[in-house]
């Protein structure tokens, strides 16, 4: 799967939750996780593995959009109570 250091990474489900909101947060993802599995060949045809490209790169996106939306709602600040609401 990975060169080097797969079950490190994706060995254990806790260890591929961590391993997945390190590429979340963009923190070494590319570095760390997605060159190394981008330069495993993939088998005797020598080709790199395409699909995990896509599959990283519709993560990030979907990711971001997410992060995106809670950082927004969590900044975004309530209008203050008026007095004369009855409440």
């Amino acid at each position: 799967m990975i060169a080097g250091h797969p079950q490190m990474l994706f060995g254990h489900f806790s260890a591929a939750m961590f391993t997945m909101f390190q590429v979340c947060t963009g923190d070494s993802w590319a570095s760390t996780i997605v060159r190394p599995m981008w330069m495993d060949t993939g088998g005797s045809n020598g080709h790199p593995q395409w699909i995990s490209a896509v599959f990283f790169v519709s993560y990030m996106m979907i990711a971001s959009i997410i992060l995106i939306n809670i950082v927004r709602q969590l900044s975004h600040s309530p209008p203050p109570l008026s007095p004369h609401m009855g409440f």
